[in-house]
């Protein structure tokens, strides 16, 4: 990951990365080891290279996290079951319902929606750049 976030063109806008395990989460993985190990890992690339966002599935709900520093860490893992998720210090928005989530994506602006099962959008996130 870090040869292609290295070789990058200082062009590119938006610096999006997509995984299976979240680094941060209010769900039954927050002190798993698998989350740590994440974390450890690519915290640091993602700091260096100003990465924007990571997005992950892996606990089945809906959060975004933003911890200190650049990136924002969305989780959307609801679609096919739910489980219990908590309200973390650096958590902006959580939720145990079935949805998903709609990345609109401009050169100046990230909109992130939280759709749930009956289409409604439940949070909204306007990141702008």
């Amino acid at each position: 990951m870090e040869n292609v976030l290295s070789d990058a063109s200082p062009n590119i806008k938006w610096k999006l990365v997509v995984g299976h395990h979240p680094m941060y989460t209010g769900g039954s993985r927050t002190e798993g080891y698998d989350t740590k190990a994440i974390r450890n890992s690519l915290k640091p690339l993602l700091d260096k290279y100003k990465v924007d966002a990571y997005i992950n599935g892996h606990e089945h709900s809906l959060q975004h996290i933003k911890p200190a520093g650049v990136t924002h860490h969305f989780i959307s893992g609801a679609a096919s079951e739910r489980t219990a998720v908590k309200l973390i210090p650096d958590a902006r928005m959580v939720a145990s319902t079935y949805g998903f989530m709609l990345f609109s994506v401009t050169a100046n602006h990230m909109l992130v929606q939280t759709i749930d099962y009956n289409g409604q959008i439940i949070y909204s996130s306007n990141i702008a750049k």
